[in-house]
């Protein structure tokens, strides 16, 4: 979903590096170092963007050595073998890395903290990425959706249309990012920033009952549909994080925060999916 909007960013990209699916002119496999270093040594690149991830925070919960191999050993291996090349590396991670009970929005200097196996796992990959040796970028995202591929607003739509019920929990915060936001933001910390952790979201937040309403009522849909639920009543395997709205500080320290409205974000994205 985020790596295909990100190469569309890059007009000159080679959408080298998946973890095990193949996409591009060149595949590889992060996590296997012979892998990587052909890919890179085929490609040349001036940068590198990772953001191939375990993403299904529940089933790392199960297989937490599966998501730690991806997350954590694959960060590394990716970066350390950038740092033998002294490629720049761009590296995606998650706001997950919190425990999400500061009560404001994060910022890229507040302490880390995860709650699960999968905001543990990132975590990982964020600290093994410092001690690479790799000239680096951290990009942390969240709650994203985008054209490609499954998202939260997509099963939304899919569950209205099949007439099912649609719960959404009214106590986990956070800010609905776009992919096409988040490559063109992406973009402009490689080409302009220097290194370290940045936040890179849509502006706001709300609850995952106040997303699936905005979703809902950009369908022309009634957002009576949805019914609110403490998480508690969905019962998942993996724990989650209260509130994790992040603030972009770094980027407003430069002036170079262009992040709009999750709303707005989200009108976009729906009026380009209807068209």
């Amino acid at each position: 979903m985020l790596g295909r909007d990100i190469v569309a960013a890059f007009p000159h990209a080679e959408a080298a590096l998946s973890a095990a699916r193949s996409g591009g002119n060149l595949t590889a496999d992060i996590t296997d170092t012979d892998s990587v270093r052909a890919a890179l040594d085929a490609a040349r690149p001036d940068v590198v963007v990772n953001s191939a991830a375990w993403v299904d925070v529940d089933a790392a919960e199960a297989n937490p050595d599966a998501a730690w191999r991806v997350n954590a050993w694959g960060a590394w291996n990716v970066a350390a073998l950038c740092a033998a090349r002294d490629i720049p590396v761009c590296h995606v991670s998650t706001d997950y890395v919190f425990d999400g009970t500061r009560g404001t929005p994060y910022t890229e200097f507040d302490r880390t903290h995860p709650v699960n196996v999968y905001g543990a796992s990132k975590l990982a990959g964020e600290e093994a990425i410092a001690r690479s040796g790799a000239p680096a970028w951290v990009v942390r995202t969240q709650w994203l959706y985008g054209a490609h591929g499954n998202n939260f607003v997509k099963a939304i739509l899919r569950a209205a249309a099949e007439g099912k019920p649609i719960r959404a929990v009214d106590d986990q915060f956070g800010t609905p990012t776009y992919t096409l936001d988040v490559a063109e933001m992406l973009r402009d910390i490689v080409e302009n920033a220097p290194f370290g952790i940045y936040h890179v979201n849509n502006a706001g937040g709300c609850s995952r009952y106040e997303f699936t309403r905005a979703i809902l009522e950009n369908a022309g849909l009634d957002p009576e549909l949805a019914t609110p639920i403490p998480s508690a009543e969905m019962a998942r395997p993996a724990p989650r994080p209260v509130n994790t709205v992040m603030r972009r500080l770094c980027l407003e320290m430069q002036g170079r925060d262009t992040a709009r409205p999750w709303r707005a974000a989200l009108d976009d994205y729906m009026t380009q999916a209807a068209g």
